[in-house]
């Protein structure tokens, strides 16, 4: 999962990265820089069920090389996932890779030792230390493997709002938060976005925050609330 790193699978539509050696033969982080997203980029590509999967960036940094890239939706049809990456038409060892249902996962920074998600607030204002969420605000969250959803864009396409087929639970600081969107965030590609009402009672100080769907828990992320 690109947004925790979490093993164990991989869900339709989501931003995945794969990690090896000699992936590729480029240095330093090498992103894509157009829409819809390109299938190979620096001579290198991730195939998966025989078909080339869109990619978002290459990166070979002190020698730790990954491949960020678009799970194809198509996929959600299968219990599991044959995926290979491709380095100047050398091809690796076949991956078998389960296929979830979901894969939910918070983007997130670190700050002085804290893990935070990157969460919004309404203006599109990080909720950060120095502009906490308040309770009965609507919150923005940003995740990825959120799963299917209605209507989806062709692989390595923007979304535009299209909604999850399931709809995930929140929690903040263990209670439970009201969810009146969860989808894909409009212009991006894999990026998922919850909005999320701000339960009361939580204390003045960091409340982890944890998506669940299809099963599955995403990364705990920390929102500073007041």
């Amino acid at each position: 999962n690109g947004a925790s790193f979490a093993g164990g699978g991989i869900a339709p539509g989501e931003i995945a990265t794969v990690f090896g050696s000699t992936l590729t033969a480029s240095t330093g982080i090498n992103f894509t820089s157009s829409l819809p997203l390109p299938t190979t980029f620096l001579n290198d590509s991730v195939i998966i069920d025989g078909s080339p999967a869109p990619l978002f960036a290459i990166d070979n940094v002190n020698g730790q090389e990954q491949i960020n890239f678009q799970v194809p939706w198509e996929v959600a049809s299968e219990t599991k996932a044959f995926l290979v990456a491709s380095n100047n038409g050398i091809t690796s060892a076949v991956l078998v890779v389960p296929v979830l249902t979901a894969q939910p996962a918070v983007f997130n920074y670190n700050v002085g030792g804290n893990t935070f998600g990157v969460i919004l607030h309404a203006n599109y204002q990080l909720a950060d230390t120095g502009h906490p969420a308040q309770a009965g605000e609507t919150v923005l969250i940003y995740c990825t493997g959120l799963g299917l959803v209605n209507s989806p864009p062709a692989d390595g396409a923007a979304g535009n709002g299209q909604t999850t087929l399931l709809t995930p639970t929140v929690t903040m600081g263990g209670k439970n938060a009201a969810v009146s969107f969860s989808g894909l965030a409009p212009g991006f590609v894999g990026l998922y976005q919850i909005n999320a009402v701000v339960p009361s009672g939580l204390a003045s100080s960091n409340q982890p925050v944890v998506i669940t769907m299809g099963g599955s828990s995403s990364n705990s992320a920390l929102m500073p609330t007041q």
